[in-house]
């Protein structure tokens, strides 16, 4: 009996260490999105790269795809600039070293010259490397369209 007892104190305190652990996880992962709408806010290109995997892809929400390098030349040369962006309804869902976060963001900026604004259904997938979570890939889908 006495070793029954200890064997479910032993179960008991690896469930709550793994739910801490994920919920350490979402809010790290909840920050790291915060941060990198915040760095495109500013068009801080230069601190939003290593939040991203040098293979990162953004599917747009016409279909076509942007890498990390053509951002970065979009933002560096003043063609993409953004004056704000925040990220609302997150949603994160984590599978081991692999997480997906879906949300919303709304941002204003200007494209070649020309202003934009609108509201966008995304999802980012993140894998754990060495210990650090970093974005692989997005999706971007327009609200507007899909209403």
């Amino acid at each position: 009996m006495r070793f029954t007892l200890s064997l479910a104190a032993l179960l008991g305190g690896l469930t709550f260490s793994a739910l801490s652990g994920e919920t350490e996880d979402r809010a790290e992962l909840k920050k790291m999105e915060e941060q990198m709408t915040e760095l495109l806010a500013k068009n801080d290109i230069d601190a939003l790269l290593p939040l991203l995997s040098t293979d990162w892809k953004l599917v747009l929400a016409d279909g076509n795809m942007m890498t990390r390098t053509q951002l970065s030349d979009l933002i560096k040369s003043g063609k993409l600039r953004f004056s704000a962006d925040r990220v609302d309804e997150m949603d994160v869902r984590l599978y081991g070293d692999a997480a997906v976060i879906i949300g919303i963001t709304s941002s204003r900026g200007a494209w070649e010259g020309s202003e934009f604004s609108g509201r966008d259904r995304f999802t980012d997938i993140f894998v754990r490397k060495d210990g650090k979570w970093i974005c692989v890939s997005s999706h971007s889908s327009d609200l507007a369209n899909s209403q």
